[in-house]
């Protein structure tokens, strides 16, 4: 029937069997109610709770075509080894945002790139702005964070902890494909970084 069990031990849904039962106790036949009504109609069941909740739905996405799997408006090529997203998910990040969100300055790799705790899919359903942590509960780890380009078009990405240490990524053509070089450094208290490779 759906029932718990019940603390009355009189009752049939007490948590021990007992022989023989007389006859359902008033918990039992609350319990009952509670979920089917009573026999006449006049006492409705209990509502049911709403069901949870969908995450949100992509938008932005798509159909998807030669040269883009996933429909989000960036060939699979520079998906695969320019930004590092997946070419087959309109979405990598499962922020609610498809991954042309990198067009806006957002890393389509980081559901959160203010690390407020709140989604950038969120921020931008609710109108409040993904790049300031302006929402939810800072994580403390982070600091700052850039992902845009040097003066030659390559691949900036930079993250500034508390203390002001900094670390990150250059990202520049290679002669077999793009090249990652670590970077690290530290930013002052006016925010200037200072950054070298290894």
């Amino acid at each position: 029937l759906g029932l718990e069990h019940s603390s009355d031990p009189n009752a049939l849904m007490f948590n021990e069997y007992r022989f023989p039962i007389e006859s359902l106790q008033p918990d039992d036949i609350a319990g009952i109610q509670a979920l089917y009504g009573n026999a006449n109609g006049s006492t409705p069941p209990d509502e049911v709770p709403p069901p949870p909740v969908e995450p949100p739905t992509v938008s932005g996405c798509g159909p998807s075509g030669f040269g883009d799997a996933d429909g989000d408006g960036i060939d699979d090529a520079t998906e695969q080894f320019w930004l590092g997203t997946d070419p087959f998910n309109c979405d990598t990040d499962g922020d609610g945002l498809p991954d042309s969100e990198v067009f806006s300055g957002l890393d389509p790799r980081n559901p959160d790139t203010d690390f407020d705790g709140v989604s950038d899919g969120e921020e931008v359903a609710i109108g409040s702005n993904p790049f300031f942590p302006d929402q939810g509960s800072p994580t403390g780890i982070v600091a700052g964070y850039y992902l845009g380009q040097d003066s030659f078009g390559s691949r900036l990405e930079i993250l500034v902890s508390p203390n002001g240490f900094a670390e990150g990524a250059l990202t520049v053509p290679g002669p077999f494909g793009p090249v990652s070089i670590p970077l690290v450094g530290g930013a002052d208290a006016l925010g200037q970084l200072s950054l070298v490779s290894y």
